[in-house]
């Protein structure tokens, strides 16, 4: 009796292999999928993290030069200024906050290019060229320059026109008790009894709209302006004043002066690219410029 051996292998079928391989092909693919989804998520995250964090820190900045504002400022000094942007220039803000507490009068009206500005004590109301008067307030201000390298910036303004300008203050001169500024050419002329001298430090905030930056302007110096944050596409400046109401801007020669201010509003909005998404968020902050309850 001869027997048959089976020589049949166990085995895939063709088809079996096709149908297991479209099975792996979805499930890799799903895989693959939920792999770059997440991935896309968390470089999301990263992006609305880094553009908060950015405004964050420009809120930070803002918002601790004006709780500072104003400080050793009488009402008539413009310490906050407010301007509305345009579709090519953004919201501006102008923080102001005095050095030293000491205040110099003009007590010799100043023409176009002067560089000795004559001064007296701010506190007489015939602000004469009395030598008496002023030199405790002139050693403050020299004693300031000399403290900043022998040269500082001051302040000249004038009350009643309500226009100012900074000056170089280099040095200081005595003459028959008579004491005077020595500073660079004043642009304009300032009269006697009606403006003052200040040391005071100014930050004017603005955003350049066309490279989306924050730029901070030190002490009138327009043309060296700081970069404080990028991808800055909005500045929103409001403030609320003492009757109840909002304002958009806040002048020298306006309705309120920066004493009738309760709270300043200010909203930064910020955007960045990735691919070809583009994210956006804003932070809104609302600050107490505390020295309005002040002198």
């Amino acid at each position: 009796m001869i027997r048959r051996i089976n020589n049949r292998q166990a085995g895939f079928t063709l088809l079996e292999l096709i149908v297991a391989t479209g099975l792996l092909a979805t499930m890799m693919t799903g895989v693959v999928a939920y792999v770059v989804h997440l991935q896309n998520s968390f470089f999301e995250d990263v992006v609305r993290t880094r553009i908060n964090s950015n405004l964050r820190s420009a809120s930070d900045i803002i918002s601790m030069n004006i709780r500072q504002s104003g400080e050793y400022l009488y009402t008539s000094f413009p310490a906050i200024l407010i301007s509305q942007g345009d579709t090519v220039t953004s919201d501006s803000i102008t923080l102001r906050r005095a050095i030293i507490s000491e205040i110099l009068t003009v007590c010799v009206a100043t023409t176009v290019g002067a560089t000795t500005v004559a001064v007296s004590s701010s506190a007489i109301i015939n602000s004469e060229c009395v030598g008496t008067n002023v030199v405790n307030l002139y050693n403050a201000f020299n004693a300031e320059r000399i403290a900043q390298g022998g040269s500082i910036r001051a302040y000249i303004y004038d009350r009643v026109a309500k226009v100012g300008e900074f000056v170089n203050f280099t040095n200081g001169t005595t003459a028959l008790g008579d004491y005077s500024l020595t500073v660079s050419p004043v642009s304009r002329v300032y009269p006697i009894l009606a403006s003052n001298v200040y040391i005071i430090e100014e930050y004017r905030f603005n955003v350049d709209l066309a490279s989306s930056v924050l730029r901070l302007y030190r002490d009138g110096m327009d043309a060296q302006p700081e970069s404080v944050a990028f991808g800055v596409t909005g500045f929103d400046i409001s403030a609320r004043v003492g009757d109840g109401s909002t304002i958009e801007t806040l002048t020298s020669n306006g309705a309120y002066t920066w004493k009738d201010t309760r709270s300043i509003k200010v909203i930064l909005t910020g955007s960045e690219n990735r691919k070809t998404r583009t994210f956006s968020t804003s932070i809104t902050g609302e600050y107490f410029p505390r020295n309005i309850l002040s002198r």
